[in-house]
């Protein structure tokens, strides 16, 4: 779990947290999202192409840029490389019955095969999920690409602890301990008081 506490004072409880630069030399990565043509895949596919390439965005390793959400003819392999991709992720999903979908992530390291051949990726995993759950799913499938390329475990399915100070004026402060995943969004207030929060613990 990741683990990060800290004090705001702040009028109501709100965390927003945005990433202005990443690491030098951050590792430059392509990502798409598709699905058949109906509607539904179309508009469960656009939401998950955002979500992870926010998540892995939000690392600052790696330079995300979109791609085609089909994977790419042979002509269009060596373009790839000459704009200096690193690593090429596609992630297709197919309607299932009642709401879920299966989605299959493709996933290619350019850096070991320069003729890559794109019917053969170096990792292929498959999952299934709920359309209620994209969001929760979105997170998984980005620190499995993490993994991938950098053998280290993601956190962008964790949580962050962190205790909102409010000032009411008049009426003394008071003191909130908040459950947010780890970008600070679906923030949660577990336990309120009057008393300064200290090190809370999972």
């Amino acid at each position: 779990m990741l683990i990060t506490v800290f004090f705001i004072n702040v009028t109501y409880a709100a965390l927003n947290l945005e990433l202005t630069q990443g690491i030098y030399g951050s590792m430059p990565v392509m990502f798409s999202v598709g699905g058949d043509s109906s509607y539904e895949e179309h508009a469960v596919a656009e939401k998950l192409n955002k979500a992870i390439a926010r998540d892995l965005s939000l690392s600052g390793e790696f330079k995300v840029s979109q791609g085609d959400p089909f994977i790419p003819s042979m002509d269009k392999i060596s373009q790839i490389q000459k704009n200096g991709i690193t690593y090429v992720g596609f992630l297709r999903i197919k309607s299932d019955d009642g709401g879920s979908y299966t989605a299959t992530l493709l996933f290619y390291d350019l850096m070991i095969d320069n003729n890559v051949d794109f019917t053969r990726p170096k990792v292929v995993t498959r999952y299934k999920f709920n359309e209620a759950d994209s969001k929760d799913f979105a997170h998984v499938c980005a620190d499995d690409l993490y993994k991938y390329i950098t053998g280290d475990d993601g956190v962008f399915n964790t949580k962050l602890a962190y205790v909102v100070h409010k000032k009411r004026p008049g009426m003394g402060s008071i003191y909130s301990l908040e459950i947010s995943s780890y970008d600070g969004s679906d923030s949660t207030s577990i336990l309120e008081s009057y008393e300064p929060i200290m090190s809370p613990s999972w």
